[in-house]
């Protein structure tokens, strides 16, 4: 995804560049600067399951709270426990 696409992605969701920064978990500058130079392919990959999931019908899905917790974490912390962590 270049910049270009990027910024036509964002606005189909309805986001500002500010807005898509932080439906991302970052912040407004590096918002910014993925609208110049465009996205890393996560975001381009995570940008992409937010389009089809409000075109069917997901109003807003940065917001579900799946998606709110796992902002919260760590880039590459774990989303649960192990076997081994548990015993």
């Amino acid at each position: 995804m270049d910049a270009n696409e990027y910024r036509k992605v964002i606005a189909h969701l309805g986001l500002s560049q500010v807005k898509s920064g932080a439906a991302l978990g970052t912040d407004p500058r590096t918002a910014r600067r993925w609208a110049k130079d465009g996205p890393p392919s996560s975001v381009a990959v995570a940008l992409t399951a937010f389009v089809v999931m409000q075109d069917n019908g997901m109003e807003r899905p940065w917001d579900h709270p799946a998606i709110v917790e796992a902002r919260k974490k760590p880039p590459g912390a774990s989303q649960g426990a192990s076997e081994a962590e548990k015993a």
